[in-house]
């Protein structure tokens, strides 16, 4: 038997587990969730990635899209009726993209006062208003898109 670093085959090298000086990268992946209708989440798994809200005359709503944050503990409650659910993994960029946040009260509380950057309202912490302008910016940040149906 010639002795290395690991001399049991069976075990693994646990050097790496730990980072004591801290000098590892940080990660900064950050995960969100959309509850929406079936539709919406097709929509989503056919463009890869968050599409804008359609208003009923067929344009682009001004209207934010509305994620929870789960990094946020506990997982932010969401009232929404919808069936269906769409869990986004957004890579480190996607996750500053995420904290360049502006209050809605900043913006005299209307959603659609503020034409760019992410809302955030703080009587729903974890709520997290994408607006349409960086829908395709955070797009090009997404690592990972789960679907599925909401349990109740």
């Amino acid at each position: 038997m010639i002795g290395e670093e690991n001399f049991y085959q069976f075990a693994e090298n646990v050097t790496g587990w730990i980072d004591p000086y801290g000098l590892a990268r940080q990660r900064k992946a950050r995960q969100i969730q959309r509850c929406l209708c079936k539709e919406e989440m097709e929509a989503i798994k056919k463009e890869k990635g968050l599409v804008p809200i359609i208003d009923k005359n067929g344009k682009r709503s001004k209207r934010p899209i509305w994620v929870a944050d789960l990094s946020i503990k506990p997982v932010p409650w969401n009232p929404s009726s919808e069936n269906y659910f769409v869990k986004i993994t957004l890579d480190d960029e996607g996750a500053k993209i995420l904290d360049s946040v502006t209050n809605i009260e900043d913006v005299d509380g209307k959603e659609t006062a503020c034409p760019g950057g992410v809302l955030v309202k703080s009587n729903e912490q974890g709520a997290k208003g994408i607006r349409r302008n960086l829908i395709d910016k955070l797009n090009a940040h997404i690592v990972k898109i789960e679907t599925g149906m909401r349990r109740r």
